[in-house]
């Protein structure tokens, strides 16, 4: 364990640089402050810039929006703060953008759409504001959204049935509103829908129920009205939940195997507690290859008398933890 402290002043001699690493899971409970140095990638060398969890402060350097050999930017657990510099959105080799946890605001600009490599999109527990541009649709390889607890508003852009990778969306906790666009049916791979605390209103598209990989759909605390969809009832879920709304009609079981949450619903008519068969199951988004291909000794988070314990991180951005035994 090692317990760094300061800034990185001293850094900004390093011109050649490829990856900088400084992870808490690699260098545990670090307390490193400072603004993030700027001139790292100023011969386009930098591949990784990784600064998880630690107290770095100040903005994202502009100097990094010209960083075309930037594979992965992780800085999330810190207190970086100011907008993301323009160019950062739409470099080309980029595959993940966490800026997850910290103080940065403003929009994601439109030129999210040249972003063709990237996959993964973490801006969670920010201050981020203003509408989700249409463009997100043309960064064709993106598998996660995770964009929980910020201020976003405005519609869901109708083209995002346009990312048929996309595997999980959580837009839960912001301000989004109007209908959820009928073209979400469209993203053929989702199986985690999270829209819930925002002021979504309309009926819940036919087409949602009809993802044959949705697994869990959580709508809850939003405006929505009218019939339930029948496709939800042929759907595999294991976590649906449509609380606090204004929404009516039955769940038929049809077989299918559901864990419905009703917690103080504004159901006009609420749901018959003899409709469907209540079952939990959680349907697994992964495979033996994805697990083993991540251990190891790089994400090693734990150990004990029984064997290590790995982090693993799946392509839709969810992670877990596998002990080896």
């Amino acid at each position: 364990m090692n317990m760094l402290e300061g800034d990185l002043s001293e850094l900004k001699s390093l011109k050649n640089i490829a990856s900088l690493q400084l992870l808490e899971n690699q260098l545990s409970e670090n307390s490193l402050t400072g603004p993030i140095p700027p001139d790292m990638c100023k011969k386009g060398k930098i591949v990784e810039l990784l600064l998880l969890q630690n107290k770095f402060a100040g903005t994202l350097p502009e100097s990094y929006a010209n960083c075309k050999s930037l594979a992965r930017l992780r800085v999330n657990n810190n207190s970086l703060s100011g907008a993301v510099p323009a160019g950062i959105w739409s470099l080309p080799n980029l595959s993940i953008i966490d800026l997850t946890k910290n103080h940065f605001e403003g929009p994601v600009t439109d030129d999210i759409g040249n972003a063709k490599s990237l996959a993964k999109l973490f801006l969670a527990n920010n201050q981020f504001s203003g509408e989700l541009p249409s463009s997100i649709s043309q960064a064709a390889s993106l598998v996660s959204i995770q964009l929980t607890s910020n201020k976003y508003s405005g519609q869901i852009p109708e083209t995002i049935g346009e990312l048929k990778r996309l595997g999980s969306l959580y837009l839960n906790g912001n301000m989004f509103s109007g209908a959820i666009p009928d073209s979400l049916g469209s993203c053929v791979s989702l199986n985690d829908v999270n829209l819930a605390g925002n002021s979504l209103s309309g009926e819940i598209p036919d087409s949602v129920g009809c993802l044959r990989s949705l697994n869990s759909l959580n709508l809850s605390d939003n405006l929505l009205s009218g019939q339930i969809p029948t496709t939800l009832s042929s759907s595999r879920l294991s976590l649906l939940d449509l609380s606090n709304n204004r929404l009516v009609g039955p769940i038929s079981s049809s077989g299918c195997y559901l864990f419905v949450r009703i917690r103080q619903s504004h159901l006009d008519h609420p749901l018959r507690q003899g409709s469907w068969d209540m079952k939990s199951y959680h349907m697994l988004s992964f495979n033996e290859k994805d697990i083993i291909d991540t251990i190891k000794s790089e994400n090693l988070i734990g150990k004990d008398g029984s064997g290590n314990v790995y982090k693993v991180e799946l392509e839709d951005g969810k992670e877990l933890a596998v002990k080896h035994i």
